[in-house]
């Protein structure tokens, strides 16, 4: 790293244990394993705050995660609109199918009838 080093050991996280040290609870529950690794994010986000090189990491990392859910959020939007509009096509479409199969029916009648009047 730099010459400044971190050592986890002497840091308090918000519960009052020190880092390094097993909290008791996550024994029992785990449940828990998830908050450790929160616990453990918020850290070293604390971290990035005390250290110019991560705090410039974690905003460029910051400002990629942000981009990324706003592309995928207009590409969600987009797809839902584009679904919409293939449903209310695919209706239209089934619509003229039950039309023209009931047209081809009453061909079918009228071919019959007029075989049946001419024999």
């Amino acid at each position: 790293m730099n010459e400044r080093s971190w050592d986890a050991s002497s840091s308090i996280v918000p519960n009052g244990r020190k880092m390094g040290q097993p909290n008791k609870s996550s024994r029992l529950i785990d449940e828990d394993s998830s908050d450790n690794k929160n616990q453990e994010v918020a850290n070293i986000c604390l971290m990035a705050i005390d250290d110019p090189k991560l705090q410039y990491a974690y905003d460029e990392l910051d400002l990629e995660f942000e981009t990324m859910v706003s592309k995928y959020k207009k590409t969600i939007s987009k797809l839902k609109d584009e679904n919409s509009s293939l449903s209310k096509a695919n209706h239209e479409l089934k619509s003229k199918i039950h039309d023209m199969q009931e047209i081809i029916n009453d061909f079918e009648k009228n071919n019959q009838d007029l075989h049946n009047f001419l024999s």
